[in-house]
């Protein structure tokens, strides 16, 4: 059974396995990711993910595959938004510390200038996928976090408010189960009504 924990503990545990060049932007996300769960302001997945940018069924085999096929869905439905710039930064990203928080969950994130505002694209694997997870369980549930470069506090607090959601085991059976990208969307949607 999965035990929830913080953001920042699986971040300072990642960073042990990073090189001492790639610490600093571990550290911010350490740094950061308490202040981002006590903040007054409330987020709520909706003002980030849209109902077009939900993908039932990934077609990727593997991480890099999967985070192209999201990068690549982005860019489709946001003009402006280079597919190759996108997901040469979630490469980048995922060579820090997979972005895997175990349980079948990934959230993966980049920050990009040309993204002007947080937006999200999720997507599921049915079968499941290998993503570095230190659990060493498939991944199935994968958020895909993408921001200007200089919206950190923006971009935590979505990291935050995804990671609390995903603790709840029900939820992300429904969001295993849901057949639609509708339906998907709504199940978010209703469980993110709910905090």
């Amino acid at each position: 059974m999965w035990t929830p924990r913080p953001f920042r503990s699986y971040t300072a545990e990642r960073m042990a396995t990073t090189v001492s060049s790639r610490q600093e932007l571990l550290l911010q996300e350490r740094r950061c990711a308490p202040h981002c769960q006590q903040a007054g302001v409330s987020m709520k997945v909706v003002d980030f993910l849209r109902s077009d940018c939900v993908i039932p069924c990934l077609r990727g085999k593997n991480k890099t595959e999967v985070l192209y096929e999201l990068a690549e869905h982005l860019a489709r439905i946001r003009p402006g938004i280079d597919v190759q710039v996108l997901s040469q930064a979630l490469v980048e990203r995922e060579h820090l510390a997979s972005t895997a928080i175990g349980e079948g969950i990934a959230i993966p994130h980049g920050r990009v200038d040309s993204a002007g505002t947080l937006m999200c694209v999720f997507g599921r694997s049915v079968e499941g996928l290998d993503f570095d997870s230190f659990d060493g369980k498939p991944t199935h549930l994968i958020f895909m976090l993408v921001g200007p470069s200089g919206a950190a506090g923006i971009h935590l607090k979505a990291l935050a408010r995804l990671s609390h959601l995903l603790r709840d085991a029900a939820f992300r059976q429904r969001l295993l189960m849901a057949s639609t990208s509708e339906s998907l969307f709504e199940t978010i949607r209703e469980e993110d009504a709910k905090h």
